[in-house]
């Protein structure tokens, strides 16, 4: 097994330092099989190490992988189909496009623009495929590792664009980088085929997990009359993240607390349980309404909520201090504010809050997440704003919203509703 492994290591290496189009065909089915597994060894190792990496700069707050829309696929799409998609059709897609141009005898399109000289005449076009094949052996090296650049670096499309994706994109991209390194080696000594066996084992090893468990996970997944929802338990170690749009919504990894606070509009502070420890829970939520690409329909979801999560709400009134939303300066405010037929969406990151193309009706109800308090707001203004608070402390929350907004939190006095959630024994 050492002088297997030791062999199969040492070639990789010497092509590695030259990349050559120089293929060993020749070899028994049994050696390649041999050698596919030994670079298969090779790539989980280095997989674990760039994955490792990976954790470090998402613990740094740089970029997140709930932001993958892979993540979004295997949300919506059933487990199976997902998976044949994911370990054979998209491998040998991929290798049919990155990797078949690898081999010159292969390589269509160059052969196909070298085939165009005939028209200077026979002598000519060989004169130009002679030419064509030395640039060709000479730049092997270059053409090797540029297709392995290309291959890592198409799957920025994977994630979410921003400016911080953007820079880090060479960083995020280099799990990708290293499996192309693999499989160009693989197709370039045997040919496609054992790239693409090495590419589909790669998904099956580092996807098939997370389908399993996200299939195999306790969740309701129903499309009622155009309403999707997917309710799940959350059992992978994902990152907590809440996304609003104007027809979905996307929560993950978050405490049933807050999920109904989402859905219902009512700040944690005033949401009460008789179970809190079942009201600690953390669930991944998916919504979107296909019948109406312009509104959410809270109701249906919080409908299919109650009857998964087995609980049922009601509301008790109590008088108790609240904050009223008042605009003081409307030309401050209108200078945040934004297209109305944009989506939105809201964060809280640490010691901070950040709405982004909000409805101002919907304002007031979201600023109780970071000021622990019941909020109002009289004002009845059909418009859309940015609004980014760098501090959640009361008195320096409402100096920022005042300052650069335009807008004021004031003391006031109200009957205030509470959300109570009893859970009820799964029948």
């Amino acid at each position: 097994m050492n002088k297997i492994l030791k062999n199969a290591y040492s070639d990789l290496f010497i092509f590695l330092k030259k990349p050559v189009d120089a293929p060993t065909n020749n070899r028994p089915i049994a050696s390649k099989a041999k050698r596919l597994f030994t670079i298969l060894l090779l790539d989980i190792s280095l997989m674990a190490i760039c994955l490792l990496l990976l954790k470090i700069i998402e613990s740094t707050g740089l970029y997140s992988t709930n932001d993958n829309k892979l993540n979004e696929l295997l949300k919506t799409m059933p487990a199976a189909v997902f998976a044949i998609l994911g370990v054979l059709i998209i491998p040998f897609t991929e290798e049919v496009i990155f990797r078949l141009y690898l081999r010159y005898n292969t390589n269509y399109l160059l052969r196909f623009l070298v085939s165009l000289s005939f028209v200077a005449g026979k002598k000519n076009k060989v004169r130009v495929e002679a030419w064509v094949k030395k640039i060709w052996h000479q730049q092997y090296r270059y053409i090797f590792y540029l297709a392995a650049l290309l291959f890592g670096f198409i799957h920025i499309f994977n994630y979410e664009y921003d400016l911080k994706m953007l820079i880090l994109f060479p960083l995020i991209t280099i799990p990708q980088i290293v499996a192309g390194i693999l499989l160009g080696y693989l197709r370039v000594r045997f040919n496609l085929i054992w790239g693409f066996f090495l590419h589909a084992l790669h998904n099956a090893i580092f996807l098939l997990p997370v389908i399993f468990l996200a299939a195999s996970a306790n969740k309701v997944e129903v499309n009622d009359n155009g309403q999707y929802i997917k309710i799940e338990k959350s059992l992978l170690k994902e990152k907590t993240g809440m996304s609003f749009y104007k027809d979905s919504i996307s929560i993950t990894n978050s405490s049933l607390k807050d999920i109904v606070s989402a859905t219902t509009g009512y700040n944690a502070q005033f949401i009460e349980s008789n179970n809190e420890n079942l009201l600690a829970e953390k669930y991944n939520l998916y919504y979107k309404n296909r019948a109406d690409s312009t509104r959410l329909n809270k109701t249906k979801i919080n409908e299919h909520l109650t009857k998964f999560c087995h609980f049922e709400l009601s509301i008790e009134q109590r008088s108790e201090g609240v904050l009223k939303l008042i605009i003081e300066d409307t030309l401050k405010l209108n200078q945040h504010k934004v297209d109305e037929g944009k989506e939105y969406w809201v964060r809280f990151p640490k010691d901070s809050a950040i709405f982004h193309n909000t409805p101002f009706q919907a304002l007031a109800s979201l600023l109780q997440t970071p000021t622990q308090k019941k909020v109002f707001s009289n004002d009845t203004l059909q418009a859309r704003f940015n609004i980014t608070l760098q501090a959640t402390e009361p008195e320096m929350l409402n100096e920022q919203l005042t300052s650069v907004y335009g807008l004021r939190l004031i003391d006031s006095t109200a009957e205030v509703e509470h959300l109570v959630i009893k859970f009820n024994a799964p029948k």
